[in-house]
């Protein structure tokens, strides 16, 4: 089966069916039968413009509350700083950005009325769904008919496209996997009863 790599949060988003049109610089002949896998490692600081911007954060918090995803979920607003915690690594926001307070994150012993800001939330360097891409056309012909959302959680810019999927169907537990660019082939076999 053909497998497509998203940074998260979006491959979540993909998964739990909050966002069904993927957006890339790219076109791709492929139709049919497509794993939704989520990177390894967290996304650059360049990419997506759109997570920039504070109704994107705001959005994605609203979503990891609906489905327990954490919190307080990759990116935050504005009025929040991300800081490292010196205790176990753990990310954690600061609400209160005028605080000096410790290094620590909440579970470590800081004082400041921070939130947990915790990747292990959501999958990473694995499969979460198995989706039907069903069409892929130029941004150009059918961003002015997505909802707001669609065009929040991707990146509309001309010469882009859009990769329409459907019929996405989400694994209880994500399947690790090492991923790849662009389209690369996933042995689905031993887990085939678990989307079917």
């Amino acid at each position: 089966m053909k497998a497509l790599s998203y940074w998260q949060p979006w491959a979540s988003l993909m998964a739990f069916e909050e966002k069904k049109v993927e957006t890339r610089g790219w076109s791709t002949r492929h139709r049919g039968p497509t794993a939704i896998a989520a990177t390894q490692k967290e996304p650059p600081e360049w990419l997506g413009v759109s997570r920039r911007k504070d109704a994107f954060a705001k959005k994605i918090i609203e979503i990891s509350e609906k489905y327990k995803w954490g919190e307080w979920y990759w990116p935050q607003p504005s009025a929040g700083s991300v800081r490292l915690c010196g205790g176990c690594g753990l990310r954690y926001v600061v609400q209160d950005t005028s605080a000096q307070g410790s290094a620590l994150c909440p579970r470590h012993g800081n004082p400041t009325p921070n939130r947990p800001y915790d990747r292990s939330d959501l999958g990473y360097g694995a499969i979460l769904a198995v989706g039907n891409l069903i069409d892929v056309i130029p941004v150009e012909e059918c961003r002015d008919d997505l909802s707001e959302q669609e065009r929040l959680f991707g990146n509309y810019e001309d010469g882009r496209y859009a990769w329409f999927f459907e019929e996405i169907t989400r694994f209880s537990t994500p399947i690790a996997v090492k991923g790849n660019r662009m389209l690369w082939n996933w042995d689905e076999t031993p887990y085939v009863s678990a989307w079917k």
